[in-house]
C-alpha cells in the first residue's frame, strides 16, 4: 500500500492499539522490579556513563506502573524527577533518589505522547493525542499538588511534542502539519509556523533556547529561531518519515531518528550532513546525546537501545529487556542513568552501577 501523509510507520499498529488499549499490562504496580542480574540497592552508587564504560551499562529498574504503551520519557532539568506519558491516559512522575512514584495524574482525556517539564520542574506539559475532533489541548499540571494549571486549545489534531523554550514559552508539534508557540501564563498562542508538509513528530530547543529544531513526516529537519518561528533553514537527506531530533550539548550538532532506519548528525551552524548511522533496529525511533556529547542513544522498533560513539558513529552496546519496540531515550543531566519509554507498557532505567565491594 502506498504511503500517505497520514499513515505513520512510526506506529505501525495504531489503528489495533486503539481496540486493545482497555487491557491491561500484568504489572500494574509503580513498585520497581528488580534488574535481571539481582537486586541493586536504591543507595547504589551510580557512574556517569561515558563512552569508556559504555559496554558496562546495565539494567538498573523497570517501572510497571503503566497499563498501555508508554510513548514518552523526560528528566527534570535537575535530574530529581522522571516524567512518563502513556497510551494509558495517565503521566506518572518518579522521584529519581527514592526511584518511588510521587505523582499520578490520571484520567486525562486522552493518549499522552507529547510531553516535556518546565525549567523549574514544577510543571508538566502534557498534549492530547488521541485522533480527536479539533480543538486539542495542551494541559499544563502541578507536580506539587497535581491540579491541572490551565488546558490550552488550539491545535485541530494530536500533540506529537512539546518542549519548553523558557520558563515562560512552550512550543509545540501536531498532526495538523503545525509548529506553534504558547505563553504559558496566558495560554495564548504567540508564534506559529505552517512550514512542513506532514505531521511534525518532534520539537526540541537548543541549548541555547535560540533555535528550534522540528522533524516531520516530509522527510525533513526545520531548523526555526525560537523567539518567532522564523525559519532557517531545511535539512534534507532522510528517505523516510523523521520521527525525532536532538541537539547536542553545545548545541552546534543536531541528531535525527527516522523510519530510513538510520541516525544522521547535522552541522547545525551549516545545514550539512556530517554523518549517517545505519543502526539495524529497524526504525529508529529516537536519538539522544548524553550530557558530555560523547555518546549517542538511539531507541528501535525491534525493541533495542544502542549506545554509540557520537564522534565516530561506532556502536558500543546494545542494551535489550523491552518486549516490544523501544520508542524514546532521555538521558539524566549527571550522565548516569538512561531512561527508555517502550511499548511493553514500561519505562526503564538504564546505568553503570559501582561494583560492591
Amino acid at each position: 500500500m502506498a504511503a500517505t501523509k497520514d499513515y505513520i510507520p512510526i506506529l505501525p499498529r495504531l489503528l489495533s492499539a486503539m481496540l486493545i488499549s482497555a487491557l491491561l499490562f500484568a504489572c500494574s504496580s509503580d513498585e520497581p522490579t528488580k534488574p535481571p542480574n539481582g537486586e541493586t540497592p536504591v543507595d547504589t552508587v551510580l557512574q556517569v556513563i561515558t563512552t569508556e564504560n559504555a559496554d558496562s551499562v546495565v539494567l538498573y529498574r523497570t517501572f510497571a506502573g503503566h497499563s498501555d504503551r508508554v510513548w514518552t520519557v523526560a528528566f527534570s532539568p535537575d535530574g530529581s524527577l522522571l516524567a512518563s506519558g502513556s497510551q494509558d491516559r495517565t503521566v506518572r512522575v518518579i522521584n529519581v533518589d527514592s526511584l518511588r512514584p510521587v505523582r499520578i495524574f490520571t484520567e486525562l482525556p486522552t493518549w499522552v505522547i507529547g510531553l516535556a517539564l518546565s525549567p523549574d520542574g514544577h510543571t508538566i506539559a502534557a498534549g492530547e493525542a488521541y485522533y480527536a475532533q479539533a480543538p486539542v489541548f495542551i494541559r499544563l499540571l502541578e507536580v506539587t499538588n497535581g491540579s491541572t494549571i490551565r488546558s490550552i486549545p488550539g491545535h485541530r489534531d494530536a500533540i506529537w511534542s512539546l518542549a519548553f523554550v523558557d520558563s515562560n514559552t512552550l512550543a509545540s508539534a501536531s498532526r495538523d502539519e503545525s509548529l506553534r508557540l504558547w505563553d504559558v501564563t496566558t495560554g495564548q498562542e504567540t508564534a506559529r509556523a505552517d512550514g512542513h508538509d506532514g505531521l511534525v513528530a518532534c520539537v526540541t530547543t537548543s541549548p541555547n533556547r535560540q533555535v528550534l529544531a522540528s522533524s516531520s513526516t516530509d522527510d525533513t529537519i526545520r531548523l526555526w529561531d525560537a523567539a518567532d518561528l522564523d525559519s532557517i533553514r531545511v535539512l534534507t537527506g532522510h528517505t523516510h518519515y523523521v520521527g525525532f531530533v536532538s541537539f547536542s550539548p553545545d548545541g552546534s550538532t543536531l541528531a535525527s531518528a527516522a523510519d530510513d532506519r538510520t541516525i544522521r548528525l547535522w552541522n547545525v551552524g551549516t545545514g550539512e550532513l556530517i554523518r549517517t548511522i545505519y543502526a539495524e533496529q529497524n526504525l529508529v525511533n529516537g536519538v539522544v546525546f548524553s550530557p558530555d556529547g560523547g555518546l549517542l542513544v538511539s531507541c528501535g522498533h525491534n525493541g533495542t537501545v544502542r549506545l554509540w560513539d557520537a564522534d565516530s558513529g561506532q556502536l558500543l552496546h546494545e542494551l535489550t529487556g523491552h518486549t516490544d519496540s523501544a520508542i524514546r531515550p532521555a538521558f539524566s543531566p549527571d550522565g548516569t542513568l538512561i531512561a527508555t519509554a517502550g511499548w511493553d507498557s514500561t519505562v526503564r532505567l538504564w546505568a553503570v552501577p559501582v561494583p560492591a565491594e
